[in-house]
């Protein structure tokens, strides 16, 4: 089973991408990895030497390259997902998350997506942990990751007895506790869809109709009358004929009190 399918036909890739690549092939790696190389520039050496800067693991790699690479050379044991991913983004990326180790996580597990959120983050994660995921569901793929029961993937997966359905949640589950999962729990038939309670009215409990909403649709029309009624009533609003007369108040006629002075004996 390929690694990444197809997915090296058709890759852009500049001819000096790979000219500073020298690479030693161990197990079987397919044509179309070798001829991106060969495109980019990069050089296969038929001897591990001190001259070999990346070691290219396919299928069968041998153990005994692997670690004259990590222990004796010192040079990257890379998957041909890093070719890939190199030629896609048209630089050298890092080798770290596609170092060669048959013991990650899920090594040797196919995954694909159907109907998930966050399939970017997914990828990530299943890639960095040695997994590959591919869009078309057939008979190379030992997981289906979903969180639908109505898919037409999920039931082309329900009559295939080699493969797994899972959540997205089994994923990170299974990279938390660094082993795998067990996957009865996570399936999507367990998910629980929260749904909206519907209220009956009143009116269905009781029989009546209420009166609360007459009330409030003439609520608006009586308190504009009273409003109306008020600014009428206001002396500005009023004409002059209709406001009571102001008689002249004439002031009392005041008289002074007399006043004789003391007289005053010889």
């Amino acid at each position: 089973m390929s690694e990444t399918g197809e997915d090296f036909q058709n890759v852009p890739c500049s001819a000096s991408l790979f000219e500073k690549i020298k690479f030693f092939i161990s197990g079987d790696v397919e044509d179309n990895v070798l001829a991106l190389l060969k495109n980019g520039g990069a050089e296969r050496m038929n001897y591990f030497s001190d001259y070999v800067t990346h070691l290219i693991c396919g299928q069968n790699a041998e153990e005994t390259d692997i670690s004259d690479a990590n222990e004796l050379y010192e040079i990257p044991a890379v998957t041909p997902k890093w070719i890939l991913m190199c030629g896609k983004l048209n630089r050298l990326v890092h080798t770290k998350p596609y170092i060669y180790d048959n013991k990650k996580l899920f090594s040797n597990l196919v995954f694909c997506f159907s109907q998930v959120d966050d399939r970017n983050v997914l990828w990530c994660i299943i890639n960095y942990n040695g997994g590959v995921v591919q869009f078309t569901l057939n008979s190379q793929c030992t997981h289906l990751v979903t969180a639908s029961t109505t898919s037409a993937k999920y039931a082309k997966a329900s009559s295939l007895s080699h493969l797994t359905v899972v959540t997205p949640d089994w994923v990170l589950e299974s990279v938390r506790v660094k082993t795998l999962a067990q996957p009865e729990l996570y399936h999507p038939k367990l998910i629980i869809v929260p749904q909206v309670e519907k209220h009956e009215s009143t009116t269905a409990i009781t029989g009546f109709e209420p009166e609360i909403e007459a009330k409030v649709e003439n609520a608006p029309d009586t308190t504009r009358a009273l409003l109306d009624k008020l600014k009428q009533r206001m002396p500005w609003n009023q004409s002059p004929s209709s406001l009571p007369k102001v008689t002249e108040i004439v002031p009392p006629n005041v008289v002074a009190p007399s006043f004789t002075a003391p007289r005053v004996s010889a």
